[in-house]
């Protein structure tokens, strides 16, 4: 089977973070949260998770809670959401190039499909969606098991440092890409097994990844 590559959506392939800007605000003014700039989101993306929330005096306890009552949220402000500039050449560029694409994402796969179908995209074979903000790799896992891909064959585009951890968590190579949320600095101190900083320099890494995968049947 040829190799999997596996996408985060929010961030990653998606321009998303107005909408979690937009959506937060909502969750914080029914939920009696502190009221956040967007100066104050933009830092956040230097701090993982946990520390996000321990700065704004979210609870672990309440998580699963607002992440169930940002669902509606989430699905009336992802209506206007736009690819980032240079993803769908670079989707072309590599479904044509024998490689299966998915998506494992903590969006609903409803989301995922409307705002693909509205950019035009259609070369995903798999959609994953809901997945925990903690559980990415328990999804990715259950994913190769159902198209039997070896771990080795499979890897993660993500642009958090939640998207690595759950990458090494699930044994596959992981790629950070830097448009999305969390700072360079911060997928840095993860430690990716690639790093791309655009579209186009992610189709490097992923055919460079790809040789240096393939057994060598020049002996």
């Amino acid at each position: 089977m040829p190799e999997l590559v596996i996408f985060d959506f929010d961030g990653t392939l998606a321009d998303t973070k107005h909408i979690a800007y937009h959506v937060y605000l909502a969750l914080a003014e029914k939920h009696g949260i502190s009221p956040m700039s967007a100066e104050a989101l933009d830092r956040l993306g230097g701090l993982s998770i946990r520390r996000r929330l321990k700065e704004h005096g979210i609870p672990m306890w309440k998580l699963p809670g607002l992440v169930r009552s940002s669902v509606p949220l989430y699905r009336r402000e992802m209506a206007g959401a736009r690819l980032f500039e240079g993803i769908k050449p670079m989707l072309e560029r590599l479904s044509g190039d024998d490689l299966v694409l998915a998506v494992v994402s903590s969006n609903n796969v409803e989301n995922i499909e409307r705002i693909l179908a509205s950019n035009e995209v259609d070369c995903f074979a798999h959609l994953v969606g809901k997945a925990s903000l903690f559980g990415k790799h328990r999804k990715i896992r259950r994913l190769l098991k159902r198209l039997n891909v070896s771990p080795k064959d499979a890897i993660y585009v993500g642009d958090e440092l939640r998207d690595v951890e759950a990458a090494k968590k699930a044994r596959i190579s992981s790629v950070a890409v830097t448009w999305g949320f969390d700072h360079t600095d911060l997928l840095e101190k993860a430690a990716p097994d690639h790093l791309a900083h655009s579209p186009e320099a992610l189709v490097e890494v992923l055919c460079r990844w790809r040789t240096r995968n393939k057994p060598d049947n020049t002996a």
